[in-house]
């Protein structure tokens, strides 16, 4: 087997286990959110159910796409290994546009899931309509002003079939890839694309600023709810005491759990983060190096972030974790009759 089969049989099992599972796992987990919500919770049953959508979205989106990154020599390009690759360059281009796009939108509503459960909590259960509207519209313009940068600084224009025909050779002969067609190709040092990085760069920072800022303050207010809770139950009868107290104390554990499956949940997108500025930085700073091997893989992890999402959900709330474990149960339970 040659190189070039090699790497995109990796992208393609990759491609197929990750789309798979990740819809198996994301329908899985909305139906336990519609089915299985704790009473308590169901005014977090939005904010749960929202990466379920975008993790399908992504899953079907790096299935149908497959993009190979390849950083070599200066030059920043994609090399596509899905339904695309032989169409034509404007849908090819776009097919490649429409993946970058859903890997910013995955930042993006993962930013957006932190701020709304903060009002959520201090608005008794209800997001502003002003601030629905306000992150509607940043989002929308964000990706269409991306969308034109991108087509400014990274479609394969005419002016560099040379170049192309010229890098396609190298990337042959360094690590053995062939039928190269670029998808997205760009001189890395280009004022567009140093640009673009740039917006980039900073798209991730101010997401994770904000992700950050949310999760203090939401952790604060959960702190002196419960506090405040508990002062209050003390002056109450032993009977209405005790209620309160059980109530409050489910309460801090539910939310206890959703902020440590949405801090994981934001944790994976570090994925996207490093590995999408890896590879827009790495040509501008090493423009004079091979082929990076590596670099070349480096982005099936994405792949997998829309299985991680779900699990990491089940794992972390307990009412989910402990509907999973019922539904496995009686199949274990059968399994072990059946043998005996």
């Amino acid at each position: 087997m040659d190189g070039s089969d090699f790497i995109r049989s990796v992208f393609t099992v990759s491609a197929s286990v990750s789309f798979v599972l990740g819809i198996l796992f994301n329908t899985f987990m909305a139906w336990m959110i519609i089915k299985k919500t704790p009473a308590p919770m169901l005014i977090y049953s939005k904010i749960l159910m929202a990466p379920c959508i975008i993790d399908i979205f992504l899953s079907l989106c790096a299935f149908i796409v497959q993009p190979i990154p390849v950083v070599s020599h200066g030059y920043f390009a994609v090399v596509q290994n899905g339904f695309f690759r032989n169409a034509s360059g404007f849908y090819n281009y776009t097919a490649n546009v429409l993946w970058f796009q859903m890997l910013i939108l995955f930042v993006c509503c993962t930013t957006i899931q932190f701020v709304f459960r903060y009002y959520l909590l201090i608005c008794d259960g209800q997001v502003p309509a002003r601030l629905k509207y306000l992150t509607s519209l940043i989002i929308v313009c964000l990706l269409i002003a991306h969308v034109l940068l991108h087509y400014l600084s990274d479609f394969p224009y005419a002016k560099y079939n040379d170049q192309m025909r010229n890098l396609s050779s190298l990337i042959t002969a360094e690590i053995g890839l062939t039928e190269i067609r670029f998808s997205s190709f760009t001189p890395a040092r280009t004022y567009l694309w140093m640009f673009h990085s740039a917006v980039m760069l900073s798209i991730f920072f101010i997401c994770y600023t904000i992700i950050v800022f949310y999760s203090i303050g939401t952790s604060n207010y959960i702190k002196k709810t419960y506090e405040s809770a508990v002062i209050m139950s003390t002056n109450s009868t032993a009977f209405v005491k005790a209620a309160d107290f059980r109530k409050n104390e489910r309460m801090l554990k539910y939310n206890k759990e959703i902020t440590m499956a949405l801090i994981v949940q934001a944790i994976l997108p570090t994925i996207d983060v490093i590995e999408l500025s890896m590879q827009v930085v790495t040509p501008i700073f090493f423009a004079h190096t091979d082929t990076i091997y590596y670099m070349v893989f480096a982005i099936i992890p994405l792949y997998f972030i829309p299985v991680l999402n779900p699990i990491a959900a089940i794992l972390f709330i307990k009412p989910y974790r402990m509907a999973f474990l019922k539904i496995m149960r009686p199949q274990r339970q059968s399994v072990t009759t059946e043998t005996s």
